[in-house]
């Protein structure tokens, strides 16, 4: 049984735009296309998850440890309830959309690498409560990876 749903389009129109981006640096260099190419099959891998997860029941019962959220069926109905839902969830993109603004700005301003040392070590630190040791090696670990695999191994210099 085929379940279509608002939600199902959207992961389908996704998991399209995976498959046109892919199409469209094939014949690319292989050093141009690479990032391109490494983001568009991650997108094809996780939204064609989705799209089977959206379109079918019975997957999305069997793959029931990739949904965040309960089933509906589990879920309390009313009023309050939702309302609540409603705000926290809009709350919740409204600071995902700040924060990306912010990562954008500190990137134009500083560079990939600080940038990310910067929203990371607070995202660590004061959004997720994590001690200061565990902020601090992750936010190294991540620029060290960052700098090894981009600037040591693509010789990218824009990282910097």
């Amino acid at each position: 049984m085929i379940r279509i749903s608002e939600r199902a389009a959207f992961s389908l129109f996704i998991f399209i735009c995976g498959g046109i981006a892919l199409y469209m640096t094939m014949d690319l260099r292989s050093d141009v296309a690479l990032v391109p190419k490494m983001v568009a099959v991650l997108l094809l891998i996780f939204a064609g998850t989705q799209v089977l997860m959206d379109l079918f029941p019975p997957v999305r019962k069997a793959l029931s440890f990739l949904d965040p959220k309960p089933s509906d069926q589990t879920m309390g109905e009313g009023a309050v309830e939702e309302e609540h839902e409603a705000h926290a969830t809009l709350l919740g993109r409204i600071l995902f959309f700040g924060w990306v603004a912010v990562y954008i700005l500190l990137i134009y301003l500083t560079s990939m690498i600080w940038a990310t040392v910067i929203s990371l070590f607070v995202y660590l630190r004061w959004f997720n409560k994590e001690s200061w040791t565990l902020s601090v090696l992750y936010t190294l670990g991540t620029a060290a990876f960052i700098y090894v695999v981009f600037v040591i191994g693509f010789k990218l210099t824009y990282f910097l």
